[in-house]
């Protein structure tokens, strides 16, 4: 006895003009919010020129929406005079330079967090510390700011960054 296979359902014809037809249109509308955004980018921030007052009660009138994901293109690398704020590695360092000596984690937070040079949400700051030295260390190797002086204690080795 043989057994009778089912006929394979008949599937959609793909239209591959169709396909294309509607990448192009998307790729012309991407290229026109980017041409936007860069235009809006290029613009002086309006302080020489501010919007007169708007006569609707004095609303704000609405402002251009732009894509998802462009504002965070649009913006610079960094703001001019805005201050780099240390992280919890760089503040380890500048603290066990200052200590001159080798100290355990829990030491060094209480120098960082009493010198408010990092701050950070965790619950355990002491181990993110501990942990980002170590990555260091096993990183670097001799190039590294960190040397393990003893167990669980570590001290500056006098190379910067």
């Amino acid at each position: 006895m043989t057994a009778k296979t089912k006929p394979t359902p008949k599937t959609k014809k793909h239209h591959p003009e169709a396909a294309e037809r509607l990448r192009k249109a998307a790729s012309k509308e991407i290229g026109e919010r980017l041409a936007k955004a860069e235009a809006a980018d290029a613009t002086p921030a309006n302080a020489a020129n501010p919007t007169p007052p708007a006569s609707d009660g004095g609303k704000e009138p609405k402002k251009d929406k732009k894509a998802p994901g462009l504002a965070k293109l649009a913006k610079p690398a960094g703001g001019e005079g805005a201050a780099k704020q240390l992280g919890g590695l760089d503040a380890a360092a500048i603290v066990l330079k200052a200590a001159n000596a080798p100290m355990n984690c829990k030491e060094m937070w209480a120098a960082i967090n009493a010198k408010k040079m990092w701050f950070t949400e965790g619950k355990t700051p002491e181990a993110t510390i501990y942990s980002a030295i170590i990555r260091e260390i096993a990183a670097k190797g001799k190039d590294s700011r960190f040397k393990k002086a003893a167990r669980g204690k570590f001290e500056f080795c006098g190379k910067e960054g």
